[in-house]
Formats: structure tokens, sequence, C-alpha cells
């Protein structure tokens, strides 16, 4: 019987044993949203809960988690959680804009719609929120102290929400002052308007016209850069710096218990869990006891 030659066999080899990959489908998050009905049944059930613990579910959490956990299920495009973030959802069989419904005790994750192109508008332009019409593309507010009213970006006396990310800086995207391409900004010992350090930093750049976000030495010296820009499409991971930005909103913080998942190690991660208790610190994602010789009964 002839042979094949190697290079016949071996290309054999390989059709046979790549396999293909499933590309991860895109899922948009729209809170305070609901699917009414279209539940896949399940055990008995007329309907799919998942619930995922404090190890999260293959290495995933949150969101995340509830994605994977679609992903996973045959027939389901969405899932539905609760606002209370109690790890749980249900999973649905259908998940475009015709179904979705407001309510404000739920948050809808959804593969069968894409997620929105973001824009940003500044003082006296458009801006949109998410909801159930699903719009295209959203416009979120820029500037100095904007928020967004009546779909209007509006002038804010109240104070930004900032978010500080370590690691981090933002190349150009400077503020030009007094001839310079450049604003730079030092507080003193005495602080600034009774504040100090980042708090100090935070509203220097509230009271500067255009300014988005502030970029301090890891090492803090009092001073700062302002920057007209602070989305993390902006940023760059550098070590020696620290970006404080108020176009990005501040993480929301869960408390793991010890010996729960502890991250995750994305610092522009909306969701992060960190160790509760006293001394107990997060090591390579798990919350571990900080006194000798305890140890996790």
């Amino acid at each position: 019987m002839a042979r094949l030659p190697a290079a016949a066999v071996a290309a054999l080899l390989l059709c046979a044993f790549a396999l293909p990959v499933q590309a991860q489908r895109e899922y948009r998050i729209v809170e305070r949203a609901d699917i009414p009905g279209n539940d896949i049944p399940s055990n008995g059930q007329p309907f799919t809960k998942v619930c995922i613990g404090d190890s999260g579910y293959k290495g995933k959490h949150g969101y995340d988690a509830f994605k994977l956990a679609c992903d996973d299920t045959k027939g389901c495009v969405a899932a539905v959680a609760t606002n209370e973030n109690d790890g749980c959802a249900f999973l649905k069989s259908k998940g475009t804009r015709d179904v979705v419904m407001a309510d404000p005790t739920f948050a809808v994750v959804t593969s069968a719609e894409k997620p929105p192109k973001i824009s940003y508008s500044q003082l006296g332009g458009l801006c949109n929120a998410d909801g159930p019409q699903l719009p295209t593309e959203l416009f979120n507010c820029a500037g100095n102290r904007v928020k967004c009213v009546d779909n209007k970006c509006t002038a804010d006396t109240g104070p930004r929400e900032y978010r500080v990310v370590s690691g981090y800086e933002i190349p150009g995207n400077d503020i030009p002052s007094y001839g310079q391409p450049f604003t730079k900004i030092c507080i003193g010992d005495e602080g600034y308007k009774g504040k100090y350090g980042n708090d100090a930093l935070m509203m220097r750049c509230d009271e500067a016209p255009g300014c988005v976000a502030a970029v301090a030495p890891a090492t803090p010296d009092g001073c700062a850069y302002l920057k007209s820009k602070g989305t993390r499409d902006a940023a760059k991971a550098d070590p020696k710096w620290v970006v404080i930005t108020a176009a990005e909103k501040p993480a929301k913080i869960n408390i793991a218990n010890l010996g729960a998942f502890c991250g995750p190690n994305d610092p522009w991660a909306a969701e992060i869990w960190v160790c509760g208790g006293n001394k107990n610190p997060c090591v390579s994602n798990k919350c571990v006891s900080g006194y000798p010789g305890r140890k996790l009964i």
C-alpha cells in the first residue's frame, strides 16, 4: 500500500485536531430594565435561574459571569439580574429592544443588541442615557462640571465624581496656559480650600475650564498636570503616574469574605471586589488571612 508523504500526513492531522473556535459574543448592559417572559425552562421549572457564588464562574464575576453562563446555555441570548447584586440572574431566549421594558429593580445583559457607540458633548450639547429604547449612540457630557439634564449638557454646581487609577498616565491632551502647552498645578502644605492630596487636585480640575482629569506622580509631590480628556482609551499604562479622572465612573465596590474572590486586576473594571474583615489581604485574587497561623475553616 502506498504511503502518504510526511507533509500530507501532517496536514491531515492538523485538520483533524483543528476545532472551530466559538467567537465570544458582545453584550450590552442596560440598567433599570427587565425582559418579561421569554424564559428558558430548566429542571422542571418554567425558567432558568443562575447564581454565581464567591468563587465566580470559570474565573468570571458579576456581569461577566452572567455573560459566560448565557454563552454556555443553549438558546440563551440574554440574562436579567437584580439591581441588588445578589449574584443571581434569569436567562432569557430573547433580548432585542422590543422585549426590553423599564424596571428600576433589574438590569438586562443582552447579546441581541450591540453595545452603543459612546460620544461626548460639551456644555449645551445633546446628551442621553441608556435605557429600554437602547439608542445606538450615547452622548455623555464632558467638560467642566457638566451634567445631563433633560437631554442637554448643563452646568453643574455640585462636585463631580472622580475615578483614581494607579499605574496609568494620559499622554497629550494637555490644557495650555500662560503661554505653555500644558497646565501644571501644585498644592502646598496648606492645601486648597480645605482639601488635600487627590481631593485638592480634583477641586482644581473642577475649577479649570475644559479639565476632565489630572495626572499626578505615583510618588506624590503635590503637583499634577490637567487634561482635557480622561477616558480609558486616552490612558496608557505607566507605573510612574496616577490618573484622577471625572470622565470614567468610579468602580462599584463589593466586599468579599475570607477565601472568596477579590479583584479583578483590571483597574478600569466596572466592579471591584475588596477583602472585608480585619487585615485580610488579596493574594492571587483570593482573600487570605492577615494573621499568621490563622486558617480558613
